[in-house]
């Protein structure tokens, strides 16, 4: 997946149940992947611009969020972080791309090109 190693982070119990929102903020189809008990990352829903996705999870279970073209780093960023720790109450995480020099409107608005008024 990459270089970086996320092996230090892992899921670490099932104690208290909760759940994210994801929201794509950002210009490319996203992955949310979630880091299993031995911290290997189990990928789970693709989420394209501007698109929503719930997902069920506890407490103690880290989330990344990369760009499915890419499928590599510099990772998506959850409401500023590249790890996301659900809190015990249902959140929602805004996904927005670190490195990107469009805005979310920009990117999603309709190109006009050669259209006279």
């Amino acid at each position: 997946m990459s270089s970086v190693n996320l092996m230090i982070l892992k899921s670490i119990n099932s104690d208290t149940k909760t759940s994210v929102t994801f929201v794509n903020k950002s210009c490319h189809n996203v992955t949310t992947i979630w880091l299993n008990y031995e911290g290997k990352p189990v990928t789970y829903s693709k989420i394209a611009p501007g698109k929503s996705y719930v997902q069920s999870t506890y407490v103690t279970n880290p989330w990344i969020v990369v760009n499915v073209d890419t499928q590599s780093y510099p990772l998506m960023l959850l409401n500023g972080w590249s790890v996301f720790f659900p809190q015990q109450s249902d959140t929602t995480v805004d996904i927005v791309d670190p490195s990107a020099d469009l805005s979310f409107q920009e990117c999603l608005a309709p190109k006009y090109h050669g259209i006279i008024s």
